[in-house]
């Protein structure tokens, strides 16, 4: 969904911004490990008209949030900002795409 992808290239460069941020906190392992600089390659069953595809994209931003969030409180004190902030970003990337 082409048409998609100027709403969406902010949220995507939170999610490239936060990958480097881990890798340079955690180690250059993860980068390599989620699919490279780019990212994973996108999945194969993303619905096909836009409002499913960006329910789906939302719903899939709040599961990742409260993974975040659990992360966050599960972490070392030294990292909690870090992922503090990405699930606070994960949480605002879902309440956007609603």
């Amino acid at each position: 969904l082409p048409a998609l992808a100027p709403g969406l290239t902010p949220l995507c460069d939170d999610h490239r911004q936060h990958l480097r941020a881990l890798a340079r906190e955690i180690g250059p392992g993860l980068a390599a490990a989620s699919g490279g600089p780019s990212g994973p390659s996108p999945a194969t069953d993303v619905p096909a008209d836009s409002l499913s595809a960006i329910a789906a994209l939302a719903g899939a931003e709040k599961e990742a949030a409260a993974a975040a969030r659990a992360a966050c409180l599960a972490a070392p004190s030294y990292r909690a900002a870090l992922l503090g902030s990405i699930a606070a970003a994960r949480a605002s990337h879902g309440e956007v795409l609603v």
